[in-house]
């Protein structure tokens, strides 16, 4: 307990074993505070926040161009829908692998990502923040994995130079 509200935490949590050993899910720590007015006003568990640590997964678009976390079923459960109407979830130092069944390049690595989705009324933001180096690292990758991503990448690219230059208050005034 954390003053009226309870926590839990869990540690060394793995979902779904692989055929070659591991796991599809794996998590360090998962940290959950449920919020006691909210569930009984919901008439479900309700949580406060949601922090999960050290999160590992793999994610692999399928031929048919869908993406889906390998290990796990394609199809949205009542478990997935629950998590997705919480109010915030954070993943810090999250590891993902990506895998392409079209055959467009080898499986992409990237460590060290961060993400917060956070609920506010019927409108929800995902939020997410990588080292420079790994921004860096993917903007080609993705490019040479898949070439119709291009106008994506310089848009990931030109957003980023804009937000330094929102840090620095920079004003322009022509282009």
């Amino acid at each position: 307990w954390q003053g009226l509200w309870p926590r839990l935490t869990l540690e060394d949590l793995r979902i779904a074993p692989q055929p070659e050993g591991g796991a599809a899910l794996s998590i360090a720590a998962v940290e959950v505070t449920l919020g006691l007015r909210q569930s009984l006003q919901a008439g479900e568990p309700v949580l406060e926040q949601l922090r999960l640590s050290g999160l590992a997964l793999t994610v692999v678009r399928q031929a048919d161009g869908r993406f889906q976390i390998a290990g796990l079923p394609a199809t949205r459960t009542p478990l997935l829908s629950w998590l997705l109407r919480q109010q915030a979830i954070a993943v810090e130092d999250l590891t993902l692998q990506l895998r392409d069944q079209q055959g467009k390049g080898p499986p992409q690595h990237f460590t060290g990502l961060r993400l917060r989705l956070s609920q506010s009324g019927s409108s929800t933001v995902l939020r997410g923040q990588a080292p420079l180096e790994v921004a860096l690292l993917a903007i080609p990758l993705a490019v040479a994995a898949v070439p119709e991503g291009l106008p994506a990448v310089v848009t990931v690219a030109l957003s980023m130079g804009v937000q330094r230059m929102a840090r620095h208050r920079v004003l322009v005034r022509r282009l």
